[in-house]
């Protein structure tokens, strides 16, 4: 008789969701330490979506609410990633993660994607 700590589920290969979530931390990590470079693709589209004031080479702090959005979701979605993947939920795991990275997806595609006249 064997003991195995996966007690007949399949084991999940976690490969994937790790690029994810490096991917997601990166993102907030550039957010937070490269904010001149990479201000000028993300301060626009993230203004026009939050009508909140966040402009091409402005100063944010840390915990204002249009700049906390960048960095703060694709963090959250790593942490509950990493929780899910611990406690053996890879479905969940892949939603926490994959969400943040979509809202911002969609708000940069719709910005930079759809004409003007319908912004």
């Amino acid at each position: 008789m064997t003991l195995s700590i996966y007690s007949g589920r399949r084991r999940f290969n976690a490969r994937p969701l790790l690029c994810l979530m490096a991917v997601s931390a990166c993102f907030s990590a550039s957010v937070l330490f490269a904010w001149t470079m990479i201000s000028v693709f993300v301060a626009e589209p993230i203004s026009w979506a939050t009508w909140a004031p966040l402009r091409i080479g402005s100063q944010p702090g840390l915990l204002d609410y249009p700049f906390i959005l960048l960095w703060g979701l694709p963090l959250a979605g790593v942490f509950f990633a990493w929780i899910a993947k611990n406690v053996y939920q890879p479905k969940w795991a892949y939603f926490a993660v994959t969400t943040p990275m979509l809202i911002l997806a969609m708000v940069f595609a719709y910005f930079y994607l759809v004409p003007l006249q319908y912004h």
